[in-house]
This record gives structure tokens, C-alpha cells and sequence, in this order.
């Protein structure tokens, strides 16, 4: 990997480069003379286009060629993970490349940092200036930008020479289908209506031996252009042979970055170092200067998006984060600082949160949700920002019809488990014939943690031995749970406890015990009433119940049905609806 350069304040805003290319007068119409790199560029755009993407250029002549293509990411995967990856579904991802240089020319220079932009945007014509002013950030797009500025600078001399080597064959296939009159067939099909894309066009002037009466006659007999659409899916020419995937730029960086969202997990946000495991969630790796970028800038969230679309969610981390700073948990720790320490600074700082409902109205409005927190405390839109982004497990609120009756209204399900550790749980299940579930109740101040990492070290407890301490019976762990109180303006009131349904693997059984899983009274837990697991990868947590009064009922969890939900965490994949590239 190539030196990077780590993000500052100003790149979380608008690009200001970017902004003033486009100020120039801009220009679209070409002199399509022989076939040059414009005219290799036009093929491009034109090939992912047949294909289903979206897909244009524009032209400066003081600032040079810029290219867009875009792609719809709602086929993509399951929502949780276009979510994880700060994707909305309804929009396209454009990628924009400006390759600098006067005159204009595609491919003159590799694009350099601020050259290439990763957005998503509503509009599908990538062919005109609003298409880039109305583009917005996401969650990964520094990541994304960084990775694909390294793969350009990286590769550049093998992929502009591969897509030269393609120019001067396309030069050869010229004196068959003249560039110039396959571009004006296009343009006139277009203006009269008529559906056509560059294969059929490049046929169809090949068939009238370049004579633009022939080709215009030909357009408006529907019979004769029925049977040229037939022979156009036969006609192995420009796009079937030579391979498309070993020479265009466009759709080289199109692959690319699909992929890199596919595996966004993987590596960290801003160094990309690899993850020992594939998480969930796409954050930074333990280095001390990668988790104060991503503090700082947000790397891997949109708050705003994210409180539009689960509020509750937002909500409850602010409250749990809010209760590890004001009881002090010492498993905790911040990135963040002030005069009395990291853990006064951030509960001072939440104190002044507003509620979640209002940030939602501020965005609703069109407003900067970045400059309403910042009236409360110039901190507050860093921390809560940090604390949605730093948060690695998938949460959902369980709608009303799904709800486990008897327990608490506020009900969230809840993924913490990495893929591979989810893997490696069903593996013991199926080895040991089944699991069984049990409660399992902490302080509010723990679960910041225990969201982040699971159930560790530093939430065992040894009364009766190392382990997990779970009960089968709800009010026996509601004694565990110590109440606290969430931010003052938070949705929830006050006080608060939280209860997680946990899922454990069926290893052993009341009168045989293994040495893992303890049933109470086995004979390695004789003298504990609970159930105590000492391998966390034999429990998962399932459901988060939410206690916002002191009173429990007499719940057993093996009455408890699972709220029904897609699989949590399904991997992405770069098999789409639009045609392979």
C-alpha cells in the first residue's frame, strides 16, 4: 500500500477543488474525428451503459476530462450491511475521476488526490454539472477515496497501457464502422426515439457501408431494425471480444470499488490494516491515531441519516455511553479529553445533549445538524457522531407485533457477534445437538463495552468460579442490574436497567458436565444457583430488553419465542440485477 494521508477537518466538509472545476464553463459536444481517447472514453461510457450502469463525462478546457459512473446499491445486500457501510439503498454510488490537463484528454494523467471523489447521489444523468453538485457524502467515503486513489496511482502505467493497446485495436476495427458515423447514428436515434445502444449502432453502420441516408432510412423501418436487433446479439463486436474487464479504466475502478465495499469490514477505515476477523461493522483498527481520525471526522457513519432512520438506536448508545462516563467504568475509555479527564468530559459534554426527536427535525429541515449540536457545545456533534460510529454491533428495534410479551416495552435485537464468531457458535450447536437460552443482566455502564466486544473478561464476575453468569428465570438477573440513569433529554426517562437474552450452546447437561458450560449444581458449580459459561464462544447475545421501571415478571427464557428477523449480517455480494462487468 502506497503512503496515505490521514484526513483533516477541512476534508470533512465540502471539497473546495472540486467545487471550482466545475465553476469553468463546461462542455459536452466532441469533433469525433479518428478514434482517440475521447473516442475510447465515449465507448466506455456507452459499454456501461448497455450494461445498466449510469455513466458520463464532462469536458473543461482549463481543468480537463472528468468521469462518472454510478451504481444502484440496493441489490447489493441485506439492508443492515448497505447500513453498516453508510449506504442508503434508494441511492446510486457515483464515482467521479478528473483526469487533469490542457487541452482536455482522457487518460492524460493519473488523478491525484482530490482528482477522484466517491459520493452517492439521486440523479441518473451523470452527464451534467448537477449530477456532482447534488452528490453527498456517506459513511465510507474518505476510506473509499483513499483506497481507490492508492489502486489508480498503484496500477496506473498497466491500466492506461492496456487501454491504449484497445485504442489502436479499435483504430483497425474503424475502417469497418467509422467512429465518427457510429457516434451520429447514436445521436440520431436518440433525437427520433428510437431505442439503441453502441453495439446495434456499430452494426448498423457497418450494414450500410457508412452512408448516413442508408442509416437513417434503416431507423424508421421497424421490420428491418427488428431483424438487426436479432443479429446485434449475435455480433461478437466491441464488447464480447477482447474481454472488457482487461482494458477499460472505467470499468476496472468500477469492479474495484464494489469489491472494496463488499469487504469493508475487513480493514480499518483509515489505515486498512487488516482486522484479525471480519467485523460487522467497518471501523478503525486499535491504533491510537486511527481511532482519533475516526473520532474526529467520523469515518464510517452518517449521523445524520442514522438519526433519521433508527432514533431509538441513537438514542439508547447515547445513554449507555452516558452512563459509562457518569459511573466511571474503568473498562472504558474515551478519545476524548478535558480538564477534569475523559470520562467528565464526555458526561459533561452529553449532559447538554438535546433530544433525539429534535436532532431528527433539524435535519428534516435541510440543517446543518452539525452546526445546531455545536450551539449546545462545540463537542457534542465529535462525541455523538463517535459513539454511533465506534458502536460494531447491529441493533434493531423489534416492532410491536414481534415483541416478547411480559417483558419490557423497549425491545432491541441484537447482533455482536463477528461472522466468524457467529460461524463458530452454529458449528458448537450443531456438534453439541442444540443450545438453550438464558438472561443475563449487567450495569448500564458495562453494555458501551459489551456492544463493542461482547461479553469479556471484563464483565465476568467469580462469586462462584470464572464465567459468564446467566439465570434462566428474568427476575433473578434483574438483581444484577444496577439502575442508572441515561442523558437527561433521552426518550427513555429515568432510571434505567438492561437485560440481554442470550443464546447458549447446549454443551453437556445437568448431570454431565464438560467443563465449559455449568449447569447450576453440576458438579463444577455446586454451589451456584446460576448457569456459568466459561468459553464466551459458547454464548451469543439475541434480544436487549430495555427496563425503564424497577418490576420484572417471573419470566422463564425457555418460554421466550425469538423475535423473527432476516439473518443479521448477511454478506454483501457484488452479484447484481445489472449485467456482469
Amino acid at each position: 500500500m502506497s503512503d496515505y494521508t490521514y484526513p483533516s477537518e477541512e476534508d470533512s466538509g465540502e471539497e473546495e477543488v472540486d467545487d471550482e472545476i466545475y465553476e469553468d464553463e463546461i462542455h459536452e459536444e466532441e469533433v469525433f474525428g479518428a478514434f482517440n481517447e475521447t473516442s475510447l472514453l465515449q465507448l466506455e461510457v456507452e459499454y456501461l451503459k448497455m450494461k445498466g450502469y449510469r455513466a458520463g463525462y464532462l469536458v473543461s478546457e482549463l481543468y480537463g476530462v472528468t468521469t462518472m459512473v454510478g451504481f444502484p446499491v440496493d441489490d447489493m445486500g441485506d439492508e443492515l450491511m448497505l447500513r453498516a457501510a453508510g449506504l442508503h439503498k434508494d441511492l446510486y454510488v457515483v464515482i467521479s475521476l478528473t483526469f487533469p490537463s490542457s487541452p482536455p484528454q482522457y487518460l492524460a494523467k493519473c488523478p491525484g488526490p482530490k482528482k477522484v471523489t466517491v459520493r452517492q447521489s439521486s440523479d441518473t444523468c451523470l452527464n451534467n454539472k448537477q449530477a456532482l453538485t447534488d452528490a453527498t457524502e456517506f459513511g465510507l467515503w474518505w476510506t473509499l477515496e483513499q483506497r481507490l486513489l492508492e489502486y489508480l496511482q498503484q496500477n496506473w502505467d498497466a491500466l492506461k497501457t492496456a487501454c491504449l493497446e484497445e485504442m489502436s485495436r479499435a483504430q483497425e476495427r474503424d475502417s469497418q464502422a467509422p467512429w465518427r458515423q457510429v457516434m451520429q447514428a447514436l445521436n440520431l436515434a436518440a433525437e427520433t426515439g428510437v431505442a439503441m445502444d453502441l453495439r446495434l449502432a456499430t452494426l448498423l453502420v457497418k450494414k450500410c457501408s457508412g452512408r448516413f441516408d442508408a442509416v437513417q432510412e434503416f431507423l424508421f423501418d421497424e421490420e428491418r431494425m427488428s431483424k438487426l436487433r436479432i443479429d446485434a446479439e449475435k455480433e461478437r463486436l466491441y464488447f464480447d471480444k477482447p474481454d472488457w474487464s482487461s482494458f477499460s479504466l472505467l470499468v476496472h475502478v468500477t469492479k474495484y470499488l464494489k469489491q472494496r465495499i463488499v469487504k469493508c469490514t475487513e480493514q480499518c477505515i483509515v489505515c486498512d490494516k487488516s482486522h484479525p476477523l471480519p467485523l460487522l461493522k467497518p471501523v478503525a483498527c486499535d491504533d491510537a491515531l486511527c481511532n482519533y481520525q475516526m473520532a474526529n471526522l467520523g469515518l464510517g457513519v452518517n449521523l445524520e441519516n442514522e438519526v433519521l432512520r433508527s432514533p431509538e438506536v441513537v438514542d439508547f448508545l447515547i445513554c449507555i455511553t452516558f452512563a459509562a462516563a457518569t459511573t466511571k467504568n474503568k473498562y472504558t475509555t474515551f478519545p476524548f479529553d478535558g480538564p477534569q479527564g475523559p470520562h467528565e468530559e464526555v458526561s459533561r459534554v452529553l449532559k447538554q445533549c438535546p433530544r433525539v426527536e429534535d436532532m431528527a427535525a433539524v435535519v428534516k429541515r435541510g440543517e446543518s445538524l452539525r452546526d445546531y449540536l455545536e450551539r449546545f457545545d462545540k463537542e457534542l456533534y465529535k462525541i455523538v457522531r463517535w459513539i454511533i460510529a465506534s458502536n460494531t454491533s447491529h441493533i434493531i428495534p423489534v416492532s410491536k407485533d414481534n415483541k416478547v410479551k411480559s417483558m419490557p416495552d423497549m425491545q432491541f435485537l441484537l447482533q455482536s457477534s463477528t461472522p466468524a464468531a457467529e460461524a463458530r457458535f452454529q458449528e458448537l450447536k450443531a456438534q453439541h445437538g442444540g443450545s438453550f437460552f438464558a438472561f443475563h443482566g449487567s450495569a448500564l455502564g458495562s453494555w458501551h463495552n459489551i456492544l463493542r466486544g461482547g461479553l469479556k473478561q471484563y464483565d465476568l464476575r467469580i462469586a462462584f468460579g470464572p464465567g459468564i453468569y446467566m439465570a434462566t428465570n428474568a427476575s433473578t438477573s434483574l438483581g444484577y442490574m444496577s439502575n442508572a440513569h441515561g442523558f437527561p433529554n433521552s426518550m427513555f426517562g429515568a432510571p434505567l436497567r438492561l437485560m440481554a437474552l442470550c443464546e447458549v450452546v447446549a454443551e453437556g447437561s445437568d448431570k454431565l458436565c464438560l467443563g465449559r458450560v455449568h449447569r447450576p449444581k453440576c458438579d463444577c458449580n455446586k454451589q451456584s444457583p446460576h448457569i456459568r459459561v466459561e468459553a464466551a464462544e459458547c454464548v451469543v447475545t439475541r434480544v436487549l430488553f430495555l427496563f425503564t421501571e424497577t418490576v420484572c415478571s417471573n419470566v422463564e427464557a425457555k418460554n421466550i419465542k425469538i423475535p423473527s428477523v432476516d439473518r443479521i449480517g448477511k454478506p454483501l455480494s457484488v452479484q447484481s440485477k445489472m449485467g456482469a462487468l
